[in-house]
């Protein structure tokens, strides 16, 4: 079957907003520049009104218990944002509802109610893009905006409640994604007290993550591309699930004491294709691991796993229940490389799946897969999915609420294309 190009085509106006640090759309120059750099210039139709500069020209700083920022672009040209104080702990959130909000603002801070915590919600497209947030007693963090939060720093303390911390959500196509070939637009998230992670569209690609003081919960990439060629160290979670189209390829993961029964679940089409997935648990009392699943077409083709567990002895080893590969390729080229006394109870291979595979004895020998000439075409190309890119927002069609805001079809701003 040829592919099929399926294109969703973005209908460009006159009020687009771009990306922090690139050049507008439109050629437009930037009539408000924001201190950080960042264009902070309104379209027609929006009426931003926190943190207007003063008539010589100054930056104002935004200080409250609670910081709204429900138009287009407001707050974008506030010097600093802080709800809360170590002196006074009483922030209840930041609320970042209109699209490109909070944008560029390299000076957040956050100091929650010590017993109901303070929420960081960044709702708009764009909203919270390229800043840097410090965050204490923090409850919750929605990235759901369309490019929220991308190429942003975060370094964020989550309040406890029953023994439970605060998940990460980047929600919005592109959210918390990072672009390390451009020392601006590094994306770097350091959450303690953190109950995992959730990744949508192109959410979290390329970008840094550091949950080593996590509490529980688990590593949703079930969208396109959602973890692709993320950093992402993390402990005590229960599982890792990259379900979407190269959702977890090329990324770099260190597990750190998963929960017993850990899984990892590599099921989306090339899911974990060339991933570099290291489990290392010192914990004694972590025994087992439940399976790594690679069970989609190429799902873990060219990956690495590492498996250790120190001071493991004959009586105190790491069983993994199983290796499944139940798809063409999807264990090809695999190296598994247990530690002493680390054992996989059993090894399924489907036809055509094991070929090249090393470190498990028990899997079977497979010859290369040459395949016929008339299955060649392969329905998930490498360099042919685009990924989303968050370039363009129309101002029509956003209706900004207290609640968030919704975009309009005419409106659109996605250009997405991929086989079918």
């Amino acid at each position: 079957m040829s592919a099929v190009l399926v294109v969703s085509a973005a209908i460009v106006i006159s009020s687009a907003q771009h990306m922090i640090y690139e050049p507008h759309p439109e050629g437009h120059q930037i009539r408000e520049p924001g201190l950080y750099g960042q264009d902070c210039t309104p379209q027609s139709g929006d009426y931003p009104d926190k943190c207007p500069q003063t008539r010589t020209g100054d930056y104002v700083s935004k200080i409250s218990n609670i910081i709204e920022c429900q138009h287009n672009f407001d707050c974008c040209l506030c010097r600093e944002m802080v709800c809360g104080t170590p002196a006074l702990p009483d922030c209840g959130g930041i609320i970042c509802n209109g699209d490109s909000s909070c944008f560029g603002v390299k000076d957040i801070k956050m100091v929650g109610d010590p017993v109901y915590g303070a929420s960081l919600n960044c709702n708009g497209d764009l909203s919270c893009m390229g800043t840097k947030v410090d965050g204490t007693n923090i409850v919750e963090l929605y990235c759901t905006g369309d490019g929220s939060c991308a190429f942003s720093r975060f370094n964020i303390d989550c309040i406890v409640e029953n023994g439970e911390g605060c998940p990460l959500l980047c929600a919005g196509d592109n959210a918390c994604e990072g672009d390390p070939t451009d020392p601006r637009k590094i994306g770097y998230y350091e959450i303690r007290n953190s109950s995992g992670m959730t990744c949508s569209h192109d959410a979290c690609r390329s970008s840094t993550f550091v949950l080593t003081e996590n509490l529980g919960g688990a590593v949703n990439c079930n969208g396109e591309e959602s973890c692709n060629s993320a950093d992402i160290t993390i402990n005590n979670i229960e599982a890792i699930y990259c379900g979407g189209v190269l959702a977890c390829f090329g990324s770099s993961m260190l597990i750190l004491n998963p929960k017993n029964a850990f899984a990892l679940m590599c099921t989306g089409p090339k899911g974990c294709m060339g991933a570099n997935i290291e489990i290392m648990v010192t914990d004694p009392d972590i025994t087992f691991i439940e399976p790594i699943s690679c069970i989609s077409v190429k799902g873990c083709l060219g990956a690495t796993f590492t498996v250790t567990k120190w001071g493991a002895t004959e009586l105190n080893g790491l069983e993994i229940g199983e290796l499944s590969c139940g798809a063409a390729a999807s264990c090809n080229d695999v190296l598994i490389d247990l530690g002493p006394h680390v054992t996989v109870t059993q090894c399924r291979c489907a036809r055509n799946a094991c070929s090249g595979l090393l470190g498990v004895p028990s899997c079977p020998k497979q010859e290369a897969y040459q395949p016929p000439a008339i299955a060649t075409v392969d329905p998930y190309p490498l360099g042919s999915h685009h990924h989303t890119t968050t370039t363009t927002a129309a101002a029509a069609g956003h209706t900004t609420g207290a609640a968030g805001h919704t975009t309009g079809a005419p409106a659109g701003h996605i250009t997405t294309a991929h086989h079918v």
